[in-house]
């Protein structure tokens, strides 16, 4: 199986990274990596959710179907030939309400561990460890969030609240053996 494609069998939806490392390095003075992702969304009610990457630009590239975006309270759809950008710290999500497959390239500028953190969920996801609506289970957050804090954050609870939350359940998490995003 072609290694840079990933499959999370909770959704259907199929991704192939496109930047063969998707790291975080300087490509250019003053310029960093944009990590490209080709992606392909089956048609479903699922919506993944809420959430914002605190320090990214993300983007969507819609090249057949389309796709249904929430940003910022905001809701409108996206077809063939649009681009859709939602600025760093922004609160989105993004769903196919059709019957049709969506195929798209997300954007993430800059990389950082986007690719790590997708490998992540999907293997979560294909494990039956995500829990009602793709959230990662309680004990796991803490994990989730030293690893990929930077690349992505839930909207709700607030992040004070959310902040507070991991740090009560570290210790715990700890206790549990999870340690690192391999242990999950």
């Amino acid at each position: 199986m072609d290694q840079s494609l990933i499959v999370n069998q909770r959704t259907g939806q199929l991704m192939r990274f496109i930047d063969p490392d998707g790291g975080d390095h300087t490509v250019a003075p003053g310029r960093r990596q944009t990590l490209r992702i080709e992606c392909w969304s089956p048609a479903s009610e699922e919506r993944e959710p809420n959430h914002t990457h605190p320090e990214q630009v993300s983007g969507f590239e819609i090249i057949s179907g389309e796709l249904a975006f929430w940003v910022d309270g905001k809701e409108f759809r996206a077809g063939p030939g649009e681009t859709v950008t939602v600025p760093a710290a922004t609160n989105h999500r993004f769903w196919n309400p059709t019957d049709t497959e969506a195929h798209y390239v997300g954007t993430f500028e800059p990389a950082l561990d986007t690719r790590g953190f997708f490998q992540v969920l999907f293997r979560l996801a294909n494990e039956g460890k995500l829990g009602k609506g793709g959230m990662p289970k309680p004990l796991h957050l803490p994990v989730l969030f030293r690893a990929f804090g930077r690349e992505i954050r839930p909207s709700s609870p607030p992040w004070p609240v959310t902040r507070l939350t991991i740090a009560a359940l570290a210790p715990i998490a700890a206790l549990r053996g999870y340690r690192d995003p391999a242990d999950l």
